[in-house]
């Protein structure tokens, strides 16, 4: 049985819940900590021979020959990759945009037989939000009525139809009011600036009134449910990250059969093996799929801590 490949930083917990997962697995496993000293990646393409050497302080691997599968565990390490590109100098953003590209590659590999959570090249697909609606209505998940757009008009007469209206961002930016993505927040039309609008795609919905919300994590064909109760307390009923602190905010929850069947299709369609799903329930119970995170938290649910670490690496036996 070869190695495992954790890539990411100890300072991570969900490193350290990985790694604690192995290591009640028994399995052996180094982590890679890029732009640590001593950590490179080395790859030789010539005649006859294609050779991917991963180094450590301790040991060099062959990808080939050693190495079983790979965790990813995208952190941000530093300001250009947190998404403070103010405050990163034009170093900090090729050191990562170049460690990007050389770590991509390890998964691109496509002759060497070895497992990814999650392949690389699949998770940038799926991080498109505008590529998970379409997977969603493709696989037959309910999701509110959608509009994408930086055109004025057009998100004024959405909003005629579907008002009130929530703004979400399409990119993954970091924001520091949630420690996490750019937070959810409700459109009003009053305050709303053309050139604002105009400045770049968003995606605006209808407001639906919840119940509560539920954070789903899949590994492989595993569903883990997470209730959060983000109607119990007013600075959490819009966006539940921006005050994730509540005591009250996360049980033990449950997704229907039928929207669970259809995710796991989804999940499978996706070619991912990881993430983390996003629903709310109305107050009629229906369930709407809100987005995908393929490298999304779940530390911070309280819930099947050790349970979801352990199906990651049971996926690399």
């Amino acid at each position: 049985m070869g190695v495992v490949i954790v890539y990411g930083q100890r300072s991570d917990a969900h490193v350290l819940s990985v790694i604690e997962a192995l290591e009640t697995r028994q399995r052996e496993y180094v982590l890679f900590e890029r732009f640590r000293h001593g950590y490179r990646l080395s790859y030789e393409f010539v005649t006859n021979k294609s050779q991917v050497l991963i180094h450590t302080p301790q040991k060099v691997y062959d990808l080939a020959s050693d190495i079983d599968g790979i965790y990813w565990r995208h952190t941000a390490v530093n300001n250009a990759e947190k998404g403070l590109i103010h405050q990163s100098t034009y170093r900090d953003i090729l050191r990562s945009s170049e460690w990007g590209e050389a770590s991509r590659a390890l998964s691109l590999q496509e002759e060497i037989k070895i497992k990814h959570v999650n392949p690389v090249s699949r998770e940038i697909i799926v991080s498109n939000k505008i590529y998970q609606l379409i997977l969603a209505k493709r696989n037959g998940l309910r999701i509110p009525n959608s509009f994408v757009s930086n055109d004025k008009v057009g998100v004024q007469g959405f909003n005629q139809v579907n008002k009130p209206l929530i703004i979400k961002s399409l990119a993954p930016m970091f924001d520091e009011r949630t420690d996490g993505g750019i937070p959810t927040e409700l459109y009003n039309p009053f305050e709303a600036v053309e050139g604002e609008i105009a400045f770049s795609p968003k995606i605006y919905q209808p407001y639906i009134e919840k119940a509560y919300e539920l954070r789903v994590i899949v590994v492989d064909s595993k569903i883990f449910t997470v209730k959060i109760n983000s109607q119990n307390h007013a600075d959490t009923e819009i966006d539940w990250r921006k005050a994730a602190y509540h005591k009250d905010l996360f049980e033990e929850g449950e997704l229907s059969f039928d929207t669970s069947r259809r995710l796991l299709n989804f999940h499978k369609n996706a070619g991912i093996i990881y993430a983390a799903y996003d629903f709310i329930v109305d107050t009629e119970g229906v369930e709407y799929f809100l987005e995908c995170n393929p490298h999304g938290n779940w530390l911070f649910l309280n819930c099947y801590l050790k349970e979801i670490g352990l199906a990651i690496v049971d996926y690399f036996s």
